[in-house]
């Protein structure tokens, strides 16, 4: 049993192609997943789509009325006495339980798999696996909140808040396993969380589904570098724009150079390709499906990865997987 986000976000990608690789292993896999109709904030999907048609009759989004006020305020009372814990998303981890454990009723599982972020995520797991006694693999994405390092967040010193940290302790001290998508991240959380997400730890790096065939370009076309992901603040694009307008210059490559930028791009972009003189080899492709976004990556001559001036790369970033995928 799989508790984890939709594929709405680079995250709930790599946790989609995860299942994937236990279903094609022959695994009889349920999820438990947020509305996808509730997180569209990337763009990147409006519904079932390849390549994860497999997992759709696999999948149970857990879905509630908004309510008023009143209302809210009472099924919140409810899941923080459900779940043992009153934090953000207890709401939902209450009503994931309650398809949890109808599942399990019906047929036990081996092993029970939360996958954040959000840390919330690990809510109907932490209770579910008290409830059955399954082992209980907890993985981990990303740092918490604001635990995120600068620029992101405020690093490990950054507070949670009490009721918070208490939920993540509870989750260190009953997972079975914990994952991580590279030791570096792991070192990172262990460092507000402790060594005993090392102790029983294991690093599993983002899946990818198999390999396209490579597209070739005909001779004449213009040399296409394309950058897949959300152009962020954070990651201060501006360096990326300056070593393509150096690389444009010192080959003396006009109008030879095309730029894709597939994905969100921060306020500002625009002005950045243009300030370079970017502007006749920049296109903006905005957002798309997943295996569209592929087919992209696949056609292009090299792909970039963006990240920010962190003080140490913790990251393993989802479009690693991709760009592997996509054979460049």
């Amino acid at each position: 049993m799989l508790f984890r986000s939709p594929f709405a976000n680079p995250e709930a990608i790599a946790n989609s192609n995860l299942a994937m690789v236990f279903v094609r292993a022959g695994w009889k896999v349920d999820v438990i997943t947020r509305d996808l109709a509730n997180e569209s904030s990337y763009g990147y999907v409006s519904g079932w789509q390849a390549p994860w048609i497999e997992l759709e009759h696999r999948t149970h989004p857990v879905s509630y009325p908004s309510n008023r006020r009143l209302g809210r305020v009472t099924d919140t009372a409810r899941a923080a006495w459900t779940t043992g814990h009153f934090v953000e998303g207890c709401r939902w981890a209450a009503h994931a339980l309650e398809i949890a454990t109808a599942l399990w009723s019906a047929a036990p599982y081996d092993v029970i798999v939360s996958r954040s972020a959000p840390d919330a995520a690990h809510l109907p797991g932490l209770r579910l696996a008290a409830m059955t006694g399954a082992p209980w693999i907890a993985n981990w994405n990303d740092p918490s909140g604001d635990k995120m390092p600068p620029p992101y967040g405020h690093g490990t010193d950054a507070r949670l808040g009490w009721r918070h940290q208490r939920f993540l302790n509870a989750v260190v001290h009953s997972a079975t396993l914990h994952t991580f998508p590279c030791r570096r991240l792991q070192g990172y959380i262990a460092g507000y969380l402790g060594e005993e997400i090392v102790t029983k730890g294991a690093v599993i790096p983002h899946a990818a589904l198999g390999r396209q065939v490579r597209t070739r370009l005909a001779r004449g076309e213009a040399f296409t570098i394309t950058h897949a992901g959300h152009l962020s603040r954070e990651r201060n694009p501006s360096y990326l724009f300056a070593a393509l307008a150096r690389l444009k210059q010192e080959r003396n490559l006009g109008g030879a150079l095309r730029v894709r930028l597939l994905g969100i791009s921060a306020e500002g972009v625009s002005g950045l390709v243009k300030d370079f003189g970017l502007s006749e080899n920049t296109e903006f492709c905005g957002s798309m499906n997943y295996m569209k976004t592929l087919n992209v990556l696949a056609t292009s001559d090299a792909n970039v990865i963006v990240e920010a001036p962190c003080s140490e790369g913790i990251f393993l970033p989802t479009k690693v997987a991709d760009y592997a995928y996509a054979g460049r």
